[in-house]
C-alpha cells in the first residue's frame, strides 16, 4: 500500500474527508515500522537474540559485554552458545544491514584496535524491541 493511500484511510477512519500533513507523518510512520518487522523477520535466530542484546541496553557497549549477555540468553533459552569470531561475524552482518553502529578506535601504532557496538541511530530503539518481542523467545 502507498503512503497517500495510508493516509487517507487513517482520516477516513476519523471521519474527516481531508488529508492533512499529519495523516501523511502517521502513514510514514507505519510504513517505516512495517519495514523494519519484515526485516527482522528474515534475520537469524542468533541475530535477533543479538540484536536484542544491543538494543535492550540502548547504549555503547563493549563487544565482551555483547558476548557475555549474548551466551547468556543463549544458554537461558537453551540454544547452542557462539565462539567470538561467530559474533564478530554477526555483528558485523547487523552492521552492514543497518541495525548496529561499530566505532572502532585504534590504540596507536601496532597495538590493535578497541571497537563499540550500539544501536543504529537509523532504527527506533522501541519500534525494534517491539519487533523482536514477538520473535525472540
Amino acid at each position: 500500500m502507498d503512503l497517500l493511500s495510508t493516509a487517507a484511510n487513517l482520516c477516513e477512519e476519523e471521519g474527516r474527508n481531508i488529508v492533512v500533513e499529519d495523516d501523511v507523518r502517521r502513514a510514514e510512520r507505519l510504513a517505516e515500522i512495517s519495514l523494519i518487522r519484515r526485516e527482522v523477520v528474515r534475520l537469524s535466530p542468533h541475530q535477533k537474540v543479538l540484536l536484542e542484546c544491543v538494543y535492550s541496553k540502548g547504549e555503547r557497549q563493549s563487544p565482551t559485554e555483547v558476548y557475555r549477555e549474548f551466551n547468556n540468553l543463549m544458554r537461558l533459552t537453551g540454544r547452542e552458545q557462539v565462539s567470538h569470531k561467530t559474533l564478530s561475524e554477526l555483528v558485523a552482518e547487523l552492521e552492514l544491514y543497518g541495525f548496529v553502529d561499530v566505532e572502532r578506535k585504534g590504540r596507536g601504532r601496532g597495538r590493535g584496535v578497541d571497537f563499540y557496538i550500539s544501536p543504529t541511530g537509523s532504527v527506533e530503539r522501541k519500534v525494534l524491541l517491539d519487533a523482536l518481542k514477538d520473535l525472540v523467545v
